[in-house]
């Protein structure tokens, strides 16, 4: 069951929509723009309509780029020539793999009986409060830009921070700091979409 309680402009051309929802299973798709497919098959987005990324299934992006919404108050951004997997799409354990690219994840609110976690080569990263956090796949390195992270590995576990970048290599971690200023052009797209759902819930 999904219940609609705020309605945001429709962006762009017809590749591209928007509206703000709750949905009972995590993985809805909230909006796109360029190439986006489901396990090969092209997401052709329509008004008022959000396909779900289901179970085991692959989400990947080709020249696009794709928001996701996880629980409530918590969205996946995906960059271009990206790739992820739902593993769960329950709300109270949502469980994704980061499988290949670039992903953002925009924690705005955790609510108590809500957990996300994503998983990428064997190493698991536990969100417990709101902040903002990438994951690059080809580079095996989770950055904090905002929050606290919990990263697990096979040789232990690190809390990263605010300002700290942390390295996986062959299971092991390591962190250090980052600056958190320097960003790129799929961060600030990240930040716009922040943007547009924070004015629309402002608005409703």
């Amino acid at each position: 069951m999904r219940l609609t309680f705020a309605l945001l402009v429709v962006l762009g051309s017809g590749s591209a929509w928007a509206q703000q929802v709750i949905s009972a299973h995590a993985g809805m798709i909230h909006y796109v723009e360029g190439d986006v497919t489901i396990d090969g098959t092209m997401v052709h987005p329509k008004f008022a309509e959000f396909p779900d990324v289901k179970n085991d299934q692959v989400l990947a992006t080709g020249e696009g780029r794709a928001e996701v919404l996880l629980t409530p108050g918590v969205f996946l951004r995906l960059a271009e020539n990206s790739s992820v997997r739902m593993i769960s799409n329950a709300l109270t354990d949502t469980r994704i793999e980061v499988v290949s690219g670039s992903v953002l994840v925009e924690a705005g609110e955790l609510l108590p009986d809500n957990a996300v976690t994503f998983e990428m080569r064997g190493t698991r990263l536990a969100i417990p409060k709101r902040g903002v956090y990438r994951i690059d796949a080809a580079a095996s390195r989770v950055s904090i830009f905002d929050g606290q992270a919990v990263i697990t590995a096979g040789t232990g576990k690190i809390t990263a921070k605010k300002g700290q970048q942390v390295a996986i290599t062959d299971g092991n971690l390591s962190a250090q700091k980052f600056d958190v200023k320097s960003t790129d052009a799929f961060y600030r797209w990240n930040a716009r979409r922040a943007g547009y759902i924070a004015a629309a819930n402002l608005t409703s």
